[in-house]
């Protein structure tokens, strides 16, 4: 066994020990001052990167909402297209002819005709078809005045002096007819 070591020696080394610890004593509370520093803004961190999951979990669960959306609307818009995709086909070549050949005071000229559509047909049904539904009764009435100025116009014709009247009146018409037309 090995001898104790000499007091004296031992006292001088447990000083020598007691000085580096004492030493070391200031060093250590730093350390663990900033540990402590350290391990708060780690619990900050972990609190704000718990906030940014949270965050992101709701995007994440509001882009799917998203996404489901826009895959609903995808399938009715591919049906749309698919059903009118052979008409549009056909159309392609007039509405790239009307597109070539159509100004803007045009477009504007049928935006004011569409405007005036719905006085234009109540005008229509109001003042025009009614008469036309009793044109058919008119005609047989016409016919008749027609015929009435026929006779007239014979008997006209045959009484002496009136023939040349006629004559000239009827030159005169047909002279007014080949102006005009």
């Amino acid at each position: 066994m090995p001898l104790p070591p000499n007091p004296a020696e031992l006292l001088g080394r447990g000083a020598e020990a007691l000085e580096q610890l004492t030493s070391l004593l200031p060093r250590t509370v730093a350390l663990l001052e900033r540990a402590e520093r350290a391990a708060e803004r780690a619990e900050g961190l972990l609190d704000r990167s718990d906030a940014v999951v949270t965050g992101a979990e709701l995007a994440v669960q509001r882009t799917q909402a998203v996404v489901e959306r826009a895959e609903g609307v995808s399938v009715r818009a591919e049906e749309l297209l698919g059903s009118y995709t052979e008409s549009l086909t056909r159309l392609q070549p007039v509405m790239a002819r009307l597109a070539d050949s159509t100004d803007p005071h045009e477009v504007q000229a049928v935006v004011e005709a569409l405007d005036l559509l719905p006085r234009l047909v109540g005008d229509l049904r109001r003042d025009v078809l009614p008469v036309m539904s009793t044109l058919g009764d008119v005609a047989p009435d016409l016919h008749d005045v027609l015929r009435v100025v026929t006779e007239i116009n014979e008997m006209l014709g045959s009484i002496p002096g009136l023939k040349g009247i006629k004559k000239r009146v009827d030159a005169e018409h047909a002279a007014q007819r080949d102006t005009t037309d």
